[in-house]
C-alpha cells in the first residue's frame, strides 16, 4: 500500500476491542475486504457487526 493515491484513515468505533491486539485481529480479519478501498485513499470505520467505507477526497453534501 506504499504507492497508494492518497491517504487512508482507519477508526475503531463501538465496541471494538481497546487493546492493539484485538484491534489488529479485527483489522487482519476485514483487510481483504478493505484493501481495495485503502489503496485508493478513504476513511474506514471498523466497528464489531459492521464496516463502513467513504472514499477519498470527501465532497460537502
Amino acid at each position: 500500500m506504499r504507492n497508494a493515491a492518497s491517504p487512508s484513515v482507519i477508526l475503531f468505533r463501538g465496541a471494538t476491542p481497546r487493546n492493539p491486539i484485538g484491534q489488529v485481529k479485527l483489522l487482519i480479519a476485514n483487510l481483504a475486504a478493505i484493501a481495495p478501498s485503502i489503496e485508493r485513499g478513504a476513511v474506514v470505520v471498523l466497528e464489531p457487526q459492521r464496516i463502513r467505507v467513504r472514499s477519498l477526497p470527501m465532497s460537502p453534501l
